[in-house]
């Protein structure tokens, strides 16, 4: 790792004396830490009192160009931490989600188990022909006295049963999944059947086909047995899903957000307010209100707003203390 192995002398003599100080503590400092109080000395102690490139310690007089250059970095150091605090928050609400779904996704760890369920409707199916197997009985007639029917059968969550003289197929199973001799609307846990599962069970699938395309079409997520969950990549990897990355971020999918490298941010960094200024600042794509569009108004968060809250005037200080930009004369 480089380090400085002496001094410059600074111009005025409050700066020697920082120099000084900055020697003494030399020896007990990393070389990591020695520089950025280099650049603190230089951004502030030199700052305003010295012009372009170096110190003449004759005269005491020198240049701030390195002065200003030393406070742009620090600048540029403090907006990229801020921006890393940015994701972080982001990351941590998508963590949030991802917990929320690996409940859902444990379900699944358990698919051995719960296919004995569709195994027995099956074994059922041969003593209930063209009837409706509900909580593993067999119904040939619906609660008003007339024959049992496939649409009334998928309404009370049951396994329809071919048989008779047309054999079952998907034109008598309309989004469902023909297994073990049996319609089934329904998985064995009561959600609704999809291709994924379908398959699982090495069933027929009689439903629209699941892709990313058609299933994670905008924000992307993870692709398992025809359901999209929002989980992380490495959720999805775990439990042998596809990932699907999703459509870059765009102003119709990220209104009154911040775009900045394809991701929508709805909220500001930390200690920071949400305006056009702070995502400009972070070479990003404003998509909430601008001034051109809300004359006369205060922005807060991306929006626009007309009349100031209930009790207080609109002014300028008043749009100001709720963080927002102020578009009036």
């Amino acid at each position: 790792v480089w380090a400085p192995t002496r001094l410059k002398p600074f111009c005025s003599r409050s700066n020697r004396v920082g120099a000084q100080t900055v020697q003494r503590a030399r020896s007990k400092m990393t070389p990591k830490a020695l520089l950025l109080l280099l650049l603190l000395l230089c951004a502030f102690g030199t700052l305003g009192k010295c012009s372009p490139q170096a110190c003449a310690q004759e005269d005491g007089a020198c240049d701030a160009g390195a002065a200003v250059q030393g406070s742009a970095m620090l600048q540029k150091a403090a907006d990229k931490h801020r921006l890393a605090a940015w994701e972080e928050l982001e990351e941590e609400e998508d963590a949030d989600v991802a917990s929320e779904m690996e409940e859902d996704l444990r379900e699944l760890e358990t698919m051995d188990e719960k296919l004995e369920a569709w195994r027995t409707s099956g074994k059922k199916c041969k003593g209930c022909k063209e009837g409706c197997i509900v909580d593993d009985k067999c119904y040939m007639r619906d609660p008003a006295g007339k024959k049992a029917t496939e649409g009334v059968c998928q309404s009370y969550g049951g396994a329809w049963c071919g048989g008779g003289k047309k054999p079952l197929s998907c034109e008598s199973c309309t989004g469902g999944c023909i297994a073990h001799g049996a319609c089934h609307t329904r998985t064995p846990w009561g959600a609704q059947a999809t291709e994924g599962v379908c398959k699982a069970f090495k069933g027929q699938w009689c439903g629209v086909k699941a892709s990313c395309k058609t299933t994670c079409p905008s924000s992307g997520g993870c692709l398992i047995f025809g359901k999209c969950y929002r989980a992380p990549q490495s959720v999805c990897k775990r439990f042998r899903g596809e990932w699907c990355a999703g459509a870059k971020a765009t102003c119709e999918t990220c209104k009154g957000g911040c775009i900045v490298d394809g991701h929508c941010y709805q909220k500001a960094p930390p200690g920071e307010s949400k305006t056009e200024g702070t995502c400009r600042k972070y070479s990003g794509t404003w998509c909430g209100a601008t001034c051109g569009t809300c004359s006369g108004g205060c922005i807060v968060d991306g929006k626009c707003y007309q009349e100031a809250p209930a009790g207080e005037n609109k002014t300028a200080g008043t749009c100001q203390r709720y963080g927002g930009e102020w578009c009036g004369a």
